[in-house]
């Protein structure tokens, strides 16, 4: 990953790599959507989330990462499913 962080979710997706999704850098929660590429063993940046979270839930289905619920750092149950992004294959 590009920085470190807590409490985030890792989930994998055949032929594109492995997604970190937000979680927290110890001041806040981040958005923030990254894709491991393992063969070229490097990082790339992706779309943002539509809000920062840290400990949820996520599933990849079909060409969908799905988001469920998590802590918004602000005393908040997020209690939304969120789609994160379109996959390509």
């Amino acid at each position: 990953m590009s920085f470190p962080r807590s409490g985030f979710v890792l989930t994998s997706v055949m032929n594109m790599g492995i997604f970190a999704l937000g979680g927290f850098d110890s001041s806040s929660r981040l958005a923030t959507v990254e894709c491991y590429n393992v063969e070229e063993r490097e990082w790339k940046h992706m779309s943002d989330m539509q809000m920062g979270r840290s400990n949820f839930g996520a599933c990849q289905i079909n060409s969908k990462i799905y988001v469920f619920g998590g802590f918004d750092g602000i005393g908040l149950i997020v209690r939304n499913v969120l789609c994160v992004i379109l996959l390509r294959a």
